[in-house]
């Protein structure tokens, strides 16, 4: 099953910043770590950390390659990246490459199942229904399993956007209701939930194009009241 980066069904998400602080691998070994999975009432989404553990030493930039996308760290860069994955499916299993300047290379692979759920928990809500919204509409965000008074700050991404920072309550709950802000393209985005440089959880969240409508509901199970095709409608 193939992932492509902001714009399917599934997706697949890589950053590459400085901003990431330090992996816990040696220079003799390549490790990712999933270090959020969040369960979905329509799949998983995880968040992964790594470092390319040769990058500094190998004289020119790297390209780190994640399924069928690809980041390019400059030589002066640190070799750290991030990554957002969802799939529908509720198992997550992908490869990891980092291909030096010099030819060498590291490979790395990463999985991920609902037994595996840690992180704060991030419930997206709308008007459409959960984990989807267009853009300009009202979306209610819930994080759970953080600190009592914890304060949280939700971004969107791809291109990173601040949502706001709330205070979790008494039982560990942070909840932010905003708009989706505007330009954000239709597709795969990612809603983060951190506390300082953080990433404490992370959500896959759909954007659908303007005048999109919720999906039918399923009847009831047991329901006897849906009316047949060509049935006689009686009584008065």
């Amino acid at each position: 099953m193939m992932k492509k980066l902001m714009g399917a069904a599934f997706g697949l998400g890589l950053i590459v910043s400085s901003a990431l602080g330090a992996s816990s691998a040696s220079a003799d070994e390549f490790n990712v770590d999933v270090t959020a999975v969040n369960v979905q009432s329509n799949g998983l989404t995880a968040y992964i950390t790594g470092s390319c553990p040769n990058h500094k030493d190998s004289s020119g930039p790297t390209k780190v390659t994640v399924g069928d996308i690809t980041h390019t760290l400059a030589e002066d860069a640190p070799g750290t990246f991030a990554l957002f994955d969802f799939d529908p499916s509720g198992a997550i299993k992908e490869t990891v490459t980092c291909l030096y300047y010099n030819g060498d290379s590291d490979t790395a692979s990463y999985t991920a199942t609902a037994a595996d759920k840690k992180g704060a928990q991030i419930k997206v809500s709308s008007a459409l229904g959960e984990y989807q919204a267009t853009v300009g509409q009202e979306i209610t965000i819930t994080a759970t399993g953080l600190t009592s008074d914890q304060a949280v700050t939700f971004h969107m991404h791809s291109e990173p956007t601040s949502l706001g920072t709330v205070n979790a309550d008494a039982n560990g709950v942070a909840t932010l209701t905003v708009k989706v802000p505007a330009g954000k393209e239709v597709g795969d985005h990612w809603i983060t939930a951190s506390t300082g440089s953080k990433v404490e959880g992370v959500a896959h969240l759909v954007i659908q194009s303007e005048g999109a409508q919720p999906a039918p509901k399923a009847p009831a199970k047991g329901a006897t009241n849906a009316k047949k095709p060509g049935a006689p409608r009686t009584g008065v």
